[in-house]
């Protein structure tokens, strides 16, 4: 079987859903081409190729033309039969990708939902194009695929039933997150000499794009009310993106130089993960965030905004719902009551990643039984 893998840019979470179901295919003998107008890292292209697939750079239309565009994405069906292609682009943008691949695939065009566009934060002529969208959506794609229950409701029909899904979860390298009890306070010692932080402080992690979804303002007024409160806690701003700037000018306005540490971009995530004591992610909207499955294989408590779907909670204690506008002060109550809490052993969490299928060879094996027809639904 070969598939094209359609994605727009490198670096988020589809290629990162692209690389990790690509590293196992190798095992089912299916092979990923991948057409996409970024470079790529070698990771990714490594992944790739190990399948016997190649990526193919696409002509941007805005700048090349459209006819260029079209000849650049053809260059791939002329070269190889496909047995589907997976487009990870949606919306009006993929009309131009499914009327150049759909005589050469047929019916086998699929789509993916990987975000959720909440309605109630779109006026007027915002939840017109939504449902303008969901309609394109819903005629493109063979199957409603996507991440989970929320994300395909927003992206295909706002009623549509979990029975009706095909839900691949954004699965991780479990071995990667699941530490021994002894390796894991290696790593948090390992974290705070590398940041020059307090060996007595709880290291708070916030993980994710520095874009105004992620919602960092509502991390940093926890951590003046930290500082107010004079808590041994440090919060660390994981991830890079246009906000970097204005978050870093409002730290130094309010005087919490020593409470908040702006990380960059940390990879593999996996490495540091072991050393947080907990996570926050106040999020305004979430599609399936990663983050969540990987805090709970690592054993990390999460406070979560009630934005975030619930799909993403093991039912291992580890995750806390809270409503956005609570106020700040009851995060940090949480927060601080979470730090306490017993933490699952790594048997159990192991067991229940597998079980949902976030593990990458779990979820692999879904894809392609989906893929190859053996199954149609699937959800969490």
């Amino acid at each position: 079987m070969r598939i094209l893998q359609i994605m727009s840019g490198f670096g988020g979470g589809i290629s990162s859903f692209i690389m990790n179901k690509a590293k196992q295919m190798p095992k089912y003998g299916v092979i990923f081409d991948v057409a996409t107008y970024d470079e790529c890292n070698q990771e990714f292209e490594q992944a790739i190729s190990g399948t016997g697939g190649q990526i193919y750079r696409l002509a941007n239309p805005k700048k090349a033309g459209y006819q260029a565009f079209k000849r650049s994405l053809l260059l791939a069906f002329e070269a190889h039969h496909y047995d589907a292609v997976h487009c990870h682009i949606a919306g009006y943008r993929a009309l131009a990708y499914y009327h150049i691949a759909h005589p050469f695939v047929d019916n086998q065009f699929y789509l993916h939902a990987h975000t959720v566009r909440r309605l109630d934060t779109l006026g007027r002529k915002g939840r017109l194009l939504a449902a303008v969208e969901r309609r394109i959506n819903s005629h493109l794609s063979k199957a409603y695929l996507g991440c989970g229950r929320m994300a395909n409701q927003s992206f295909y029909r706002l009623d549509l039933p979990e029975s009706e899904m095909m839900v691949v979860p954004n699965s991780i390298e479990a071995q990667d997150f699941i530490l021994s009890d002894q390796d894991q306070v290696k790593r948090r010692e390992q974290l705070k000499a590398q940041l020059a932080i307090n060996p007595n402080s709880y290291l708070i992690g916030h993980i994710g794009r520095l874009v105004a979804v992620k919602n960092h303002e509502k991390t940093l007024e926890i951590a003046a009310l930290a500082k107010n409160q004079g808590l041994n806690l440090c919060f660390l701003i994981i991830g890079s993106g246009p906000r970097e700037s204005e978050l870093q000018k409002l730290v130094d306005q309010r005087g919490l130089s020593d409470y908040v540490k702006f990380t960059g971009r940390l990879a593999p995530i996996s490495a540091y993960f072991a050393g947080l004591d907990a996570l926050l992610l106040p999020s305004f909207t979430e599609g399936f965030p990663t983050t969540i499955v990987e805090s709970q294989a690592a054993g990390v408590p999460a406070l979560v905004s009630n934005r975030v779907t619930d799909e993403v909670d093991f039912g291992i204690d580890l995750v806390t719902y809270l409503p956005l506008e609570a106020d700040s002060q009851v995060w940090l109550k949480h927060l601080l009551t979470s730090l306490e809490q017993a933490i699952p052993d790594s048997g159990h969490r192991m067991q229940v990643l597998e079980a949902k299928r976030f593990t990458n060879q779990a979820s692999a094996q879904l894809y392609v039984d989906f893929m190859a027809g053996r199954i149609s639904h699937f959800h969490l």
